[in-house]
């Protein structure tokens, strides 16, 4: 699967989803923190559907031993594992 034209399918999907998602929400008590993620919701999307097509068991697996080790130069802002599914 080309990584680069997956992530770009990715991107352009969240360009028009992620600002009617944000319009749409409504509005809680409290203000939720907006802290600046290293790794873009494309990004993230990207990851995951590689995951999907990948043949890997278990999510975990595949982060560390494949994403981890084998994509660092299309995601050079990987985060851990536990930062990864924590957000």
């Amino acid at each position: 699967m080309d990584i680069l034209r997956l992530f770009y399918d990715c991107d352009e999907f969240c360009r028009e989803f992620v600002p009617q998602l944000h319009a749409r929400q409504v509005a809680q008590s409290r203000s939720p923190r907006q802290r600046e993620t290293p790794l873009s919701v494309s990004e993230v999307m990207t990851i995951l559907i590689l995951f999907q097509t990948s043949g890997f068991r278990t999510f975990k697996t595949f982060y560390l031993q494949h994403v981890c080790q084998h994509l660092t130069r299309a995601f050079p802002h990987l985060v851990s594992y536990s930062r990864f599914v924590e957000g």
